[in-house]
């Protein structure tokens, strides 16, 4: 559900503003990011491999509109490999977009090949950039990730990113991807927790608790 998919964001952010007692290995978001982006992109992927790696998962881009969010387009992620993997992880990510060319890619199917070192480490404990490389569509993407999980993956894949073309219409009915990311479209129910928090951040560079 779209509310879930705002809760989990809101715990990413409040994990990665916070200045200790984050995950081993994730990177603490700076205020200035969000003070210069253009917009934002959070995932949400699950990542398990035996020798071929499946990777999969979902979320949402917003854009920043002067002072204000737009409404989340929602997203798909997938992706598979041939390599050394072995274990599982999660992986909840947000990408700092900063140009407006950053933020539409992601209303357009995308597809990057990379080769991925994930981070090695004990259940629960494991974080930060082990899919940054895919993670990354161009120089104007910065992400910030935390994991949960033990996986070692040194693999060669191929990753797609796609409109979740349902979940938008049953939330904005036939709009299309640059008028969700516009100015006047409406946020689904649980989006405004998220954009206070956001905003907060911006303003004072704190959180609420």
């Amino acid at each position: 559900m779209a509310a879930d998919d705002a809760k989990r964001a809101i715990e990413l952010v409040k994990k990665l503003v916070k200045a200790d007692g984050k995950p081993v290995g994730a990177r603490t978001l700076p205020q200035r990011e969000l003070q210069q982006c253009t917009g934002l992109c959070f995932t949400f992927v699950k990542k398990a491999g035996l020798g071929v790696t499946v990777e999969g998962g979902h979320g949402f881009v917003i854009s920043k509109q002067g002072g204000t969010w737009s409404a989340p387009l929602f997203i798909s992620v997938f992706a598979g490999g041939i390599g050394f993997t072995l274990g599982y992880s999660e992986i909840d990510s947000l990408i700092v977009l900063d140009t407006a060319e950053a933020v539409q890619r992601y209303a357009a199917n995308q597809t990057d090949v990379a080769t991925d070192l994930a981070a090695v480490g004990p259940l629960g404990k494991v974080a930060g950039q082990d899919s940054v490389s895919l993670l990354t569509l161009s120089e104007e993407t910065f992400p910030y990730s935390v994991a949960s999980g033990t996986l070692v993956d040194l693999s060669y894949k191929g990753m797609r990113y796609t409109v979740d073309a349902a979940k938008n219409k049953q939330a904005y009915g036939d709009l299309i991807p640059a008028e969700i990311l516009g100015p006047s479209s409406s946020a689904p129910e649980g989006f405004g927790e998220l954009y206070d928090v956001l905003n907060s951040f911006l303003s004072t560079g704190a959180v609420p608790a």
